[in-house]
């Protein structure tokens, strides 16, 4: 069984160590050492990197048979006794503030809104919390946040002495699993003053002071409670400069002051929604425009009213109200397309006419290559399929073709 050095030290960056075991894990080189400082992955936490004899440490794991560290290799070891191994301590204090972050976090969620953490993911890019409340307010979080930084400001000490397991109601430690089924009688219990009291076997900074600030980016809901996330110390102020470059491009770019954005953003947006509708009206002009020029343009052919046009310049969209409105002449038939990438083509009828616009329809995408529409006898839409306007022009001189014989 390895010596774990981080449970006494977790601030140590480097130790020297005896090769016990050279073994093989997952087709990569691995040891185990008579003692380690490096972290092995559990308990929700990431494990540890750095290197050994210069080797990189890719990852290490606890071996559940007799609980040694592995220490997995970049590449075999050739150097002998005594191993020399260095800590990654950027990812170790990282990890290590997020860790006490976390549990001071949790807390400030019992005290401040009766919200229990029933789970937790921590890893170098992302760290959340999830919570059995839901429906937490932003107020509410602001608050938590508020206190979890009040004790981050506090520079609490932070210990993790080793108690009776029959002691640990009395001293008041929590846990979301109950204390009477904790596998051992000495239970490592980190203590943040007497803000916090919890089982843990991870990594945590000497006192509160060392995680910097907290800040939570966001809530949502998971699970049937709420998912926090959040960002500790030098992540946290990466995130909040990433925002802030943000923010001062906004502001450069409406040249207004930060805290006029939400105003300038406002503004745009009431501006875009009178453009759209003044936008809508006049396509609404422009499509009663064209449709009293097609009708002045139909041809009596048989006993029908014949209107036939093709567009590149309209959307499916626009040629359906078209063709709706063409159709209020009873002996009309509208047979409309729109040129693109995805070309359209309906065929409408007035409530006069017999003939079956499905018909019309089959003749024009057959001519188009496409099978793709369908509709009733006096509307009928469909293509999906690249045509231009000569293409378009030819389906409806089908179309009419299929319905008159002209």
């Amino acid at each position: 069984m390895t010596q774990r050095l981080y449970y006494n030290d977790a601030q140590s960056r480097s130790f020297e160590a005896t090769i016990i075991e050279r073994l093989t894990v997952d087709d990569r080189p691995a040891v185990v050492l008579d003692r380690t400082l490096f972290y092995p992955e559990g308990g929700g936490q990431p494990s540890d990197q750095g290197r050994l004899n210069g080797v990189l440490v890719i990852d290490v794991q606890n071996r559940k048979s007799d609980h040694a560290v592995l220490h997995i290799l970049a590449e075999a070891l050739t150097d002998g006794d005594p191993a020399r191994g260095e800590i990654d301590w950027l990812r170790r204090f990282d990890l290590m503030q997020h860790h006490s972050g976390q549990h001071i976090l949790s807390q400030a969620f019992i005290l401040a809104a009766d919200a229990d953490t029933i789970g937790f993911h921590m890893s170098p890019d992302s760290m959340t919390i999830d919570l059995d409340k839901a429906n937490l307010s932003d107020k509410t979080i602001q608050e938590v946040e508020q206190m979890a930084n009040q004790v981050i400001f506090d520079n609490l000490e932070i210990t993790a002495p080793v108690i009776p397991k029959n002691d640990l109601e009395a001293l008041g430690v929590r846990s979301r699993f109950s204390l009477e089924n904790l596998a051992t009688d000495g239970v490592r219990v980190v203590m943040i003053g007497d803000f916090d009291k919890v089982p843990c076997g991870g990594t945590h900074v000497a006192r509160t002071g060392e995680i910097g600030m907290l800040k939570v980016l966001r809530s949502e809901k998971a699970k049937g409670g709420t998912r926090v996330e959040f960002r500790c110390g030098w992540r946290a102020l990466s995130e909040f400069q990433s925002r802030h470059a943000a923010l001062q491009a906004a502001a450069a770019e409406f040249s207004v002051a930060y805290s006029d954005v939400d105003q300038a953003i406002q503004r745009l947006k009431a501006d875009l929604k009178q453009a759209q509708k003044d936008l809508k009206a006049s396509r609404s002009a422009l499509i009663a425009y064209q449709v009293a020029e097609l009708r002045e343009q139909a041809v009596p052919v048989k006993d029908l009213l014949i209107v036939r046009a093709a567009f590149d310049d309209l959307d499916s969209g626009d040629i359906r109200l078209m063709a709706s409105q063409l159709s209020d002449d009873p002996k009309m038939v509208a047979l409309l397309a729109v040129a693109g990438e995805k070309a359209h083509v309906i065929c409408s009828a007035g409530a006069d006419v017999e003939a079956d616009m499905r018909v019309a329809l089959k003749a024009a995408l057959t001519a188009l290559g496409s099978d793709r529409g369908g509709g009733k006898p006096d509307m009928a839409q469909g293509g999906r399929i690249s045509a231009d306007l000569a293409a378009l022009e030819q389906a409806l001189e089908q179309a009419q073709a299929a319905l008159t014989g002209v």
